[in-house]
């Protein structure tokens, strides 16, 4: 975002995000599926000016999903 008012310009930072998948044949054409989505839950981060101040900090959560598939 560019600064205004004189204010410095505002950076996201990088987010480093793992996440896991796993999909299993369990009988014929089932398929049991799971994941995990951002297993690190690394913050979201917003900074300004050369100092890299902290202007916006929040931490997504991790997500689990999990499911159950049949293909005819």
């Amino acid at each position: 975002q560019v600064g205004g008012l004189g204010l410095p310009d505002t950076y996201e930072e990088a987010i480093h995000e793992v996440n896991f998948v796993l999909g299993q044949k369990i009988y014929g054409d089932l398929t049991l599926s799971v994941g995990i989505e951002n297993i690190l839950n690394y913050p979201r981060r917003f900074t300004q000016g050369k100092e890299r101040a902290v202007t916006y900090l929040a931490w997504p959560g991790t997500t689990f999903t999990l499911g159950l598939s049949y293909k005819y």
